[in-house]
């Protein structure tokens, strides 16, 4: 049989959290990526104001791009980076923002003579949008591959029998080699990170020989499924105690007594499965929260309970039953109350023989 241990307490799993990723590395590099905009913005305020001193052809576009657009896009980014509600569309502009800003360089400098003068503006654009931006790496990589594409055709167009043409190839590639090994080292130490969180966050979670949830969980889960539950039909919660315990640890010793708190813990977890919670509150007294159940159902369902736990042989000690309290939620009741309540059902069960059911309305 496998452990009930080592089936609760495997580490999180990140697949199919790219999304739940994506969004904490983001809040993660806030504060860098609103320093970088509202750095980036001023270098380009100072972009557009040296412009001003050089005679070049499309002066007041570059004006309108290089003091105006731009500044204000990145301006509007660090403006969004206080509202979680819009990072959606932040991250849009974090993806377009630099993009604009290329094709903006190749609509004004590109065939120019002054262009190598220009050019740099594309190699540090990359290596922002990789290392700067706040960007994970696909949208970085895919960001840079917009950009690159009007830059290489645009650059090949208008030189192609250019011999200098080979070193501002060289330089984009080497902008995003150093681009591309920065965002993925980085990424890699981010999502380390993240899995070294949420492992966190589950071991503080978790009964620490049992696996099921801690009584300080079980209350945010609670609040969670209470706003889930409140248009249904009920909201139930069931407190169990296994009956006679005590003698278990004094014949058989601890060791074979937290056996049976696994083995235990792991039926409770095969039956109620996806019907709600189940957690640990301490010794041999658990907890099941049943969002959707009346009190009606929650009696049914801990009848078949207690039916099982009876029938079920544990390690080394046999046959157990346990005693089960059943109370529904009561509106604006708190946690704790209902808790309370449950524990009090709990004990008249035990009071009346236990192995049995007691429901408290």
């Amino acid at each position: 049989m496998t452990s009930a241990t080592s089936m609760y307490n495997a580490k999180p799993v990140l697949a199919d959290s790219n999304k739940e990723f994506e969004q904490w590395s983001l809040q993660s590099r806030l504060p860098q990526l609103r320093y970088m905009v509202f750095f980036t913005a001023l270098l380009y305020l100072l972009y557009g104001y040296f412009e001003t001193l050089i005679d070049l052809p499309y002066a007041n576009q570059r004006l309108l791009f290089h003091v105006v657009i731009i500044p204000l896009s990145l301006l509007l980014i660090y403006r969004l980076s206080f509202y979680p509600q819009y990072f959606k569309q932040m991250r849009l502009l974090l993806v377009f923002a630099p993009v604009s800003a290329v094709w903006a360089n190749l609509y004004l400098n590109v065939g120019s003579s002054s262009f190598s003068h220009f050019s740099p503006e594309i190699y540090l654009n990359i290596i922002w949008t990789f290392t700067m931006s706040g960007l994970t790496f696909r949208y970085a990589l895919f960001a840079v591959c917009c950009s690159l594409s009007g830059t290489l055709v645009m650059s090949y167009l208008h030189g192609a029998n250019d011999p200098k043409l080979y070193l501002h190839y060289l330089w984009i590639l080497s902008a995003c080699v150093f681009g591309v090994v920065s965002s993925i080292v980085l990424e890699r130490m981010m999502r380390s990170l993240y899995q070294q969180q949420l492992e966190l966050a589950h071991s503080a979670s978790v009964d620490g020989l049992t696996g099921l949830w801690n009584r300080e969980k079980l209350l945010q889960l609670f609040s969670q499924t209470l706003n889930e539950a409140s248009n249904k039909a009920g909201y139930s919660i069931l407190m169990l105690d296994i009956d006679h315990f005590k003698p278990v640890n004094d014949q058989f010793g601890h060791i074979v007594g937290d056996k049976v708190l696994v083995q235990f813990s792991q039926l409770l977890k095969q039956q109620v499965h996806k019907l709600g919670h189940v957690g640990r509150f301490g010794g041999e007294e658990f907890c099941i929260l049943l969002p959707h159940y009346t009190l009606h159902q929650a009696e049914q369902f801990a009848e078949h309970l207690r039916i099982k736990i009876s029938e079920t042989e544990f390690e080394t000690v046999g046959v157990k039953t346990a005693s089960i309290g059943v109370c529904q939620y009561a509106p604006n009741e708190s946690f704790e109350t209902l808790i309370t309540r449950a524990d009090k059902a709990l004990y008249m069960a035990k009071d009346q023989g236990r192995n049995r059911v007691q429901s408290l309305n």
